[in-house]
């Protein structure tokens, strides 16, 4: 269900840029799309920064009228020809929109280690190209898109209810990142990857900028066949990433970079050069949004600030793509496409010494999370349980329970039947320990444990 709710986000998401854009054409004219692309991109991000932020505080009643408010604000941005109203409209959609993508991310985030995790997340990323395309195709962009945004704003509203219920998680599968050597090595690793996802975003942004002002005047047809390649790199990205636990992942991501850029920059001229060198830059844009996606994903499975690392990914690359657009229509006429192409090439380059640093301080934060998994098994045993439990006031069948939900990968009906009681009284007593402990999830209760046991 979670592979089908993110596919969902993505392909409301890639249509909602789309007909924002378009609709951008008709009421303010060419020369303002890049700018009002831009801005888009900043709501984006800061719709997803929202989610991290009021989670905690967020009840189901907000997530539904963020819904509400991304419905109404869609139905506003597609057929209204008001330009105030309009802009209005268009961005308080990609902001709510943001928040329910922050929620898309750290919902997978849940699910990190399950099997075929990676495969699952590039085949619907895919599919939702695929089907953004025969949109565009049949020109039924605008109601499909009120539609789609309609039945995502549905189904995230019910995210947080079926959150809430889902204790069937497997503990043993997340590792929480603690000890304050460990923390530094990771969030050294994670801001050599946010640098990463920056430069790939610079390197995309210049393309990018360019072909939504040319799509936009009628010199592009942005969602043409070739646009399929997108497809193809997510595909390929996705079945590579699950690869000996994506080890493989950042390698390839990084030679498709350079493969694209090489090909951009000595391909050119002819219509079939231009594009063939399209075609290597989407292939190329299908592991970078596997990459952003990914990476930070598996990091938000291990840290216990993971509703904002989840998206942070999206963040960065909505943010560096708003700068560089804002700069090339700055520049406008006086930008050489020579000095575009050397400044990808030594982009390029100077990510395969970020990779370098990368590969060799996640492999330094593996090693210390490998024995701090070990220090915590140490440390489980029945004393600190019963101090946990005590210290949150759990009832004796609580305290049973939350002993048999942390030690075990066992599911809560196979835990239920070896406390000989019903499903149903259990999932109250881990209602009861939710509330107490403010958690909502299963990991989350291994999360407050974990914090309870350094003190």
């Amino acid at each position: 269900m979670y592979y089908f709710q993110f596919g969902l986000y993505f392909f409301s998401f890639l249509l909602t840029e789309s007909v924002i854009n378009d609709r951008a054409v008709d009421i303010v004219g060419v020369d303002y799309v890049n700018l009002i692309y831009a801005i888009g991109l900043f709501c984006t991000a800061f719709g997803y920064y929202l989610f991290s932020f009021i989670y905690q505080r967020t009840k189901k009643e907000f997530v539904i009228s963020m819904c509400v408010a991304t419905t109404i604000a869609a139905l506003f941005t597609a057929f209204i020809f008001n330009p105030v109203v309009y802009l209005i409209s268009a961005y308080v959609c990609l902001i709510s929109f943001g928040y329910l993508g922050s929620y898309a991310h750290y919902q997978i985030s849940l699910y990190n280690n399950k099997p075929h995790f990676t495969f699952n997340i590039g085949t619907v990323m895919a599919l939702a190209i695929i089907l953004q395309f025969l949109i565009q195709l049949f020109k039924g962009n605008q109601i499909i898109f009120v539609i789609s945004i309609s039945v995502s704003a549905f189904l995230f509203a019910v995210m947080k209810k079926r959150e809430e219920r889902d204790t069937d998680l497997k503990t043993s599968d997340t590792t929480l990142i603690t000890g304050h050597q460990k923390v530094i090595l990771f969030s050294r690793n994670m801001i050599v990857c946010i640098m990463m996802v920056a430069i790939m975003s610079m390197i995309l942004g210049i393309e990018d900028s360019i072909m939504v002002y040319k799509n936009a005047a009628g010199e592009l047809a942005l969602f043409s066949g070739i646009r399929l390649f997108y497809a193809f790199g997510l595909f390929v990205a996705g079945a590579i990433a699950e690869i000996k636990d994506r080890i493989f992942l950042p390698l390839s991501t990084v030679c498709a970079v350079m493969l694209s850029t090489v090909v951009i920059t000595f391909l050119s001229g002819d219509s079939l050069s231009y594009n063939l060198s399209m075609g290597f830059m989407y292939f190329y844009s299908g592991f970078y949004v596997i990459y952003l996606t990914l990476i930070f994903v598996d990091m938000a499975s291990r840290m216990r600030n993971g509703r904002l690392i989840a998206g942070v990914g999206r963040i960065v690359r909505s943010i560096t793509t708003a700068v560089i657009v804002i700069l090339i229509s700055v520049l406008g006429n006086s930008l050489n496409y020579t000095i575009c192409n050397v400044v990808n090439c030594i982009l390029s380059i100077f990510i395969i010494g970020l990779f370098a640093v990368s590969e060799m301080l996640k492999s330094k934060a593996d090693n210390e999370i490998d024995y701090n998994c070990h220090e915590i098994k140490e440390i489980n045993n029945q004393e600190r349980y019963e101090e946990f439990c005590n210290y949150y006031h759990f009832t004796e069948k609580e305290k049973e329970s939350f002993v048999l939900l942390i030690s075990t990968e066992d599911t809560v009906q196979k835990i239920a039947d070896d406390m000989g009681i019903s499903r149903r009284v259990l999932q109250r007593h881990i209602s009861s320990m939710y509330e107490k402990t403010e958690t909502q999830t299963r990991v989350g209760l291994l999360m407050a444990y974990a914090k309870y046991l350094e003190g």
